[in-house]
């Protein structure tokens, strides 16, 4: 008995997470990211760019060159909105 009602607890505390998931705001920007090699900005390593896919997803490439802890974020658009396609 003890077994049922341990399952039962984490099916509801499943189920609570799956709720809050899918409630949960999604980022509706899309960026361009560029990484540079250090604190100075001033050589860029990497870069990727996002784009709105048919109006409804945020498709993110693979980063050309390598990614860093420097990168700077500039908002390209919204998702949905005018896409990018």
């Amino acid at each position: 008995m003890r077994i049922f009602k341990t399952v039962a607890a984490l099916g509801v505390i499943v189920a609570a997470g799956l709720a809050s998931v899918a409630s949960a705001k999604t980022d509706q920007y899309y960026y361009s990211v560029v990484f540079y090699s250090d604190a100075t900005y001033t050589t860029v390593v990497g870069e990727y760019r996002q784009w709105c896919l048919g109006n409804t997803t945020i498709y993110t490439p693979l980063v050309t060159g390598q990614t860093s802890p420097y990168s700077t974020k500039e908002i390209l658009g919204t998702c949905p909105g005018l896409g990018d396609w």
